[in-house]
C-alpha cells in the first residue's frame, strides 16, 4: 500500500493489526513510520516508543525505532532573513523620525534599542532601509524557540533636532492570556531625560474574537507637567480566516494642557489577504480620529482644540520566486487632517525588498 502511495489505507490496516496482535513488533514500528509520513509526528512517536517496550525486538526494528525517535525529538535549525528599502516623500515630516535601531526577539520577550531624531515641520523625501535576521528551533513535534534580530534605518532629508531612546519590552504568552510589561528611557535633547513604563492584558473569548486592555504612564523626570497616563480598550474580531477587524478607544490624561491636554482617541483597522495563483496580496486600512479635550495653547499663539483624523492605506504583494526566496513590494499612502495647519499632512512611499530561508 504504501508503494502505492495509499499511506491512509496502510495506517487504517497496521492498527487493526496491533490490535489483533499486539506482540507483533515489526507492525508497530510500521504503523510508527506511516504515520510519521501522514504527518501524525505524536503518534508516530507513541508507536516507536512501543517497540522499545518490548523484551528483546528484532535488533533492526529497535534501530529504526530509535533512529525515528531521535528524529521526531531533535529541533532542527531554520533560519531566515530580509532586506527591504522605502522610499517616499511627506508634505509635513511632524510625527516622522530618523530611527537606527536594532531589537532583539525570543519567545518570551523582545529587547529594542533606537536612535531617533524626530522630524521638523518641512515638506521632505525620506528612504528607510531595514533589514531582519531570524533563527528557530523547530521539531515535528512543533515548537521550538524563536530569536530574531532586526535592524532599520530612516532618514529625513529636513534638519531634525536629536532624541535618543532605549526601549525594553518583557512578555510572556501563554495559550489564551497575554500579560506583558515595557520601559523606555530617553533623551530629547541633552538635560532632559523621560521614562516610559505599562503593561497589558488580552484575552481570547473565542478562536475569532480578542478583548484587550493597556494602560501607559509617561513620566519626566525634571518637568513634571509633562506627565502623562494612557489607557485604551480593544476588540479584535476574524469574521473569515483571511479577515481582520480590530477597534480600539483609548483615553490620554495629561497633568496639564500641553499638547492638548487630555485626549480621545478612536481607531478602526482593517485587514484582508488574498492568495493568488502567483503570490500573495495582503491590504490594511487604518481610520484614526483624535481629538483634545482642552486647547493647543503652550505651542499655538490661539487656544484652539485640535482634531485629527488620519487615514492610512497599506498594500504589499509577495511573489516567491523560489522554495527559499521571496520577492516583496508594496505602497502606503497616508493623510492627516486637522483644524491646525501644524498637524496637516500626507505621503506616499513604496517598498521592494527580498526574504529568505534557509
Amino acid at each position: 500500500m504504501l508503494k502505492k502511495g495509499r499511506a491512509a489505507q496502510a495506517q487504517e490496516a497496521l492498527e487493526r493489526t496491533v490490535l489483533l496482535n499486539p506482540q507483533h513488533a515489526g507492525a508497530w514500528l510500521d504503523l510508527a513510520l506511516v504515520s510519521a509520513q501522514l504527518g501524525d509526528y505524536r503518534a508516530a512517536l507513541g508507536y516507536a516508543r512501543r517497540v522499545l517496550q518490548f523484551d528483546a525486538p528484532p535488533a533492526a526494528a529497535r534501530a529504526a525505532a530509535e533512529r525515528l525517535i531521535d528524529q521526531l525529538q531533535t529541533p532542527q535549525r531554520h533560519h531566515a532573513g530580509g532586506l527591504a528599502l522605502d522610499a517616499g516623500h511627506t508634505s509635513n515630516a511632524n510625527g516622522g523620525a530618523r530611527i537606527d535601531e536594532i531589537g532583539l526577539t525570543t519567545d518570551y520577550g523582545r529587547l529594542y534599542f533606537a536612535l531617533a531624531e524626530n522630524a521638523r515641520a518641512a515638506p521632505a523625501w525620506f528612504t528607510r532601509l531595514s533589514g531582519y535576521y531570524q533563527t528557530r528551533l523547530v521539531s515535528p513535534l512543533g515548537g521550538g524557540p524563536l530569536y530574531s534580530v532586526g535592524a532599520s534605518l530612516k532618514k529625513f532629508s529636513a534638519n531634525q533636532p536629536l532624541e535618543y531612546q532605549l526601549l525594553g519590552q518583557l512578555s510572556q504568552q501563554s495559550n489564551r492570556w497575554h500579560l506583558g510589561a515595557r520601559a523606555a528611557l530617553a533623551r530629547p535633547g541633552e538635560q532632559l531625560d523621560y521614562a516610559r513604563a505599562g503593561g497589558w492584558l488580552e484575552y481570547a473569548t473565542s478562536a475569532k474574537t480578542v478583548l484587550g486592555a493597556s494602560i501607559d504612564h509617561y513620566h519626566h523626570w525634571q518637568l513634571h507637567r509633562l506627565n502623562k497616563t494612557s489607557a485604551s480598550l480593544h476588540a479584535l474580531w476574524q469574521p473569515a480566516p483571511a479577515t481582520q477587524l480590530k477597534l480600539t478607544l483609548g483615553r490620554d490624561f495629561n497633568r496639564t494642557d500641553r499638547a492638548g491636554g487630555d485626549q480621545l482617541r478612536l481607531a478602526l483597522s482593517a485587514f484582508r489577504l488574498w492568495q493568488l495563483p502567483q503570490g500573495r496580496l495582503t491590504a490594511r486600512l487604518d481610520l484614526e480620529w483624535v481629538e483634545d479635550s482642552e486647547g493647543y495653547s503652550p505651542l499655538l499663539e490661539y487656544n484652539a482644540s485640535r482634531t485629527l483624523k488620519r487615514n492610512t492605506l497599506e498594500v504589499n504583494y509577495s511573489l516567491p520566486l523560489s522554495s527559499d526566496l521571496t520577492l516583496n513590494t508594496g505602497f502606503s499612502g497616508w493623510d492627516q487632517r486637522s483644524n491646525i495647519d501644524l498637524f496637516r499632512s500626507h505621503g506616499l512611499s513604496v517598498q521592494a525588498g527580498l526574504d529568505w530561508t534557509f
